[in-house]
């Protein structure tokens, strides 16, 4: 057999790959070091390390392996593909390639890992998940109820990056407490310890008073309650997924829907239409991009590149900002174009192949890469949490195998 797990679960295999999840991925900030120059150097060159350590292994098990076949590093094409777009369009612009780098190895290091270990350690990769990041959930939880009153900076800006992104953490914490009771044999995990962490989840995404948290947790909670998460659900398809949120997109982004509700928005909830300026920001954004539609401008030194004058604080004054595309696909067009962007939906594509889906585990991380989309119509949170669930979507045929007690 091509995947030979031990009998016994091995709990120190579990703690080692707890370890390497927080210093490989960046799903979580690095701002918890604060401004400590040397921690942070730590930190850098340990995943540094450990990308090398990844990868190294990574090629010497497939020049070892007779009869590769392609299907076995599809995944890892797609993401090799997605940075050399992106490093072209930043070659041609004179932007920064170390930030390429920079963005890209931990990624590459992380699904080279999620490959390599899950052909011996799939269940310990699964309970790694669940491990790490529900304890991140709790600190922050008891960080937003007991010590920073919700709103005030706190763990969720020092761990996760902001009230926004706080959804795209939520929701993979939900997708790994569910891909731990499936693995776990519990009845559809309604024992009290996995409903108290579903409900501290909600709680959180309630908690952090942002409508893109709470909506991205609303939405996956919707799909799982009514059991869309099956393989003979046709909601929970790919491309059906794809083609919603492109119509979705155009609608918000391009056609400014909500401007059909200005009388609710603006009288009833007293919102401002542009979405806290969002929206002259998508302009500015969509103007740029149709000057180089088809490689972009490259990475620049900052995702801060969008510069517009909006007064978004409730008085009479000019406000100058300049920030990101507050839509991570305007930001992937930007960077590298529809060139960039059809690479990205090969990656999506390759990842969620009908060859891949035969499995409960799959449409259970389908979830959270659901949840990362709709962060995406408001935010630009990097491509490490939707990268790392695509992998793990991906590879989710390997963590199932037999039933098997890790309580």
């Amino acid at each position: 057999m091509e995947y030979q797990y031990k009998k016994q679960l091995s709990t120190k295999r579990c703690f080692q790959f707890v370890c390497v999840i927080f210093f490989l991925n960046r799903i979580i900030s690095t701002n918890i070091f604060g401004d400590n120059s040397v921690l942070n150097s730590v930190y850098v060159s340990i995943s540094k390390l450990l990308s090398l350590y990844y990868v190294i292994k990574y090629f010497y098990f497939y020049t070892q392996k007779r009869g590769i076949l392609i299907r076995d590093f599809k995944c890892i094409l797609a993401v090799v593909l997605y940075f050399f777009v992106i490093l072209i369009s930043t070659f041609n612009n004179d932007g920064n390639v170390r930030r390429i780098l920079m963005t890209a190895y931990p990624i590459i290091g992380t699904i080279c890992f999620i490959d390599i270990e899950s052909r011996h350690y799939g269940r310990e990769i699964v309970l790694a998940f669940f491990l790490f990041f529900n304890v991140i959930l709790c600190w922050n939880f008891a960080d937003m109820v007991l010590v920073r009153k919700v709103l005030k900076t706190g763990a969720t800006e020092l761990l996760i990056g902001g009230r926004n992104q706080l959804a795209i953490f939520l929701s993979i914490c939900f997708a790994s407490t569910l891909a731990y009771i499936e693995l776990n044999s519990l009845k559809k995990g309604y024992t009290q310890k996995y409903v108290f962490i579903k409900l501290i989840i909600l709680m959180s995404a309630i908690f952090s008073g942002s409508a893109t948290s709470i909506f991205g947790i609303l939405a996956i909670y919707i799909l799982y309650i009514f059991n869309f998460t099956t393989a003979k659900s046709k909601i929970l398809k790919p491309a059906i997924i794809a083609l919603a949120y492109s119509v979705f997109w155009f609608s918000l982004i391009v056609f400014r829907m909500q401007y059909l509700a200005s009388d609710l928005i603006v009288n009833t909830l007293h919102k401002d239409l542009t979405l806290s300026h969002r929206t002259i920001i998508w302009d500015k954004a969509l103007e740029m991009i149709s000057d180089k539609p088809i490689l972009g401008y490259g990475m620049s030194d900052s995702v801060n590149i969008f510069t517009v004058n909006h007064d978004y604080t409730g008085k009479n004054n000019n406000v100058w900002t300049t920030l990101s595309g507050h839509n991570q696909i305007l930001q992937i067009l930007y960077y590298g174009g529809i060139v960039l962007l059809l690479a990205f939906v090969f990656l999506y594509f390759v990842s969620c192949a009908s060859e891949r889906r035969k499995n409960h585990l799959f449409y259970i991380y389908f979830l959270s890469v659901i949840a990362v989309l709709i962060v995406w119509m408001t935010e630009v949170p990097s491509e490490y949490a939707m990268f790392t669930m695509l992998g793990m979507c991906f590879y989710s045929e390997r963590f199932e195998g037999k039933k098997y007690n890790i309580s």
